[in-house]
């Protein structure tokens, strides 16, 4: 019988196993005796690169890691290890792993395998956005029953419970849909009943766009925005953040369609052994339509119908048409009351 390796440090800190992520990139799983809290694995790749990183995960849990012989104890007990069989599969992208929806705080389900995330290549504070608030019963009063017989508000909650079926469907695994309309029509209450099947901003000056990203922001990195909502849904909000000027703009929604509709990084395909791709839905927000962005940044903004981007108006009367307009008993309050309520009902 093969005895049983468990390397401790004088920091307390244990080597609790090895295991493999879906390149077969080897991690270790550490642990600091007399605390309760759990460590996302480390990437051997991570720590030859950037030890100062593990070093300062470590303090956080309470540790002593500071000076330089407990930091090379550490790091001699890793060079001294001998390979071993994994232990555990590191799941390093959202969604489903081994019959599991694995969530940045959460595995959902059964896995067939010992599953451990570690998510610390993508940005943390889109990870902190997945939580839970309130209950389904609220969620289906405060929200759910206001989305009753309004066609936008509908597909919007639609919309965002499609992120887990999609390795299901034959079609085209990513695309987005636009809403769009004037100013203070209810189109970002709208996207926020979308992002509320999944949680809301912890950040007090984004809670208010709820789950929501900006076109901004994300320009400047499409993939890691991409990963971090894979199979669950993206939404930009407001085309106007885009750029400063309408050509700017018009080339900025261009260029992130078509990079989500990629699937996968382009620095790395042509790199086999390491590309992350994602399956995502997306919803944007705009005061134009993609004919009105073309046509004020002299750009072919037709052409993401290749791949995907529909388009649709969406205008707040009260009693309106459902097929043209979303409508509300109480036209003026109801985008607040959604906004409040998405704000505070969120999550699975």
């Amino acid at each position: 019988m093969q005895k049983k390796q468990i390397f401790k440090s004088a920091s307390g800190v244990i080597i609790r196993g090895e295991g493999r992520d879906e390149w077969n990139r080897r991690y270790f799983k550490f642990f600091v005796r007399g605390t309760e809290v759990n460590i996302p694995p480390f990437s051997a790749e991570e720590i030859i690169k950037s030890p100062n990183s593990l070093f300062v995960e470590l303090s956080n849990t309470g540790t002593s890691v500071f000076s330089a012989s407990a930091r090379n104890q550490l790091l001699r007990q890793l060079d001294e290890r001998k390979p071993e069989a994994p232990k555990f599969k590191v799941v390093a992208r959202l969604g489903w792993n081994s019959g599991a929806f694995v969530l940045p705080d959460k595995i959902i389900g059964q896995p067939k395998d010992r599953l451990e995330p570690s998510f610390r290549h993508l940005d943390q504070p889109l990870l902190a956005k997945y939580r839970v608030k309130g209950t389904l019963k609220e969620w289906q009063t405060k929200i759910g029953k206001l989305c009753r017989g309004n066609s936008r508000l509908m597909f919007c909650a639609s919309l965002g419970l499609t992120g887990p079926i999609l390795p299901l469907v034959n079609g085209p695994r990513s695309g987005g849909f636009q809403l769009f309309g004037p100013a203070e029509s209810g189109k970002t209450a709208a996207a926020m009943v979308t992002g509320s099947i999944w949680g809301c901003h912890r950040a007090p000056e984004r809670r208010e766009n709820g789950f929501a990203e900006n076109w901004h922001t994300t320009a400047n990195k499409v993939e890691i925005t991409a990963l971090a909502h894979n199979e669950t849904v993206l939404i930009l909000d407001e085309t106007r953040r885009a750029g400063h000027t309408p050509k700017e703009r018009a080339q900025v929604v261009l260029d992130v369609s078509f990079n989500l509709a990629e699937n996968v990084e382009k620095d790395r395909l042509t790199n086999i052994g390491s590309i992350r791709g994602w399956r995502l839905y997306f919803l944007s927000t705009s005061n134009y339509s993609l004919d009105q962005l073309a046509h004020q940044g002299s750009s072919k903004l037709m052409m993401l119908n290749g791949v995907g981007l529909l388009t649709f108006r969406l205008r707040l009367r009260a009693m309106a048409s459902t097929r043209t307009c979303i409508s509300f008993p109480t036209a003026r309050n109801s985008p607040t009351l959604l906004k409040s309520a998405a704000e505070n009902s969120a999550g699975r």
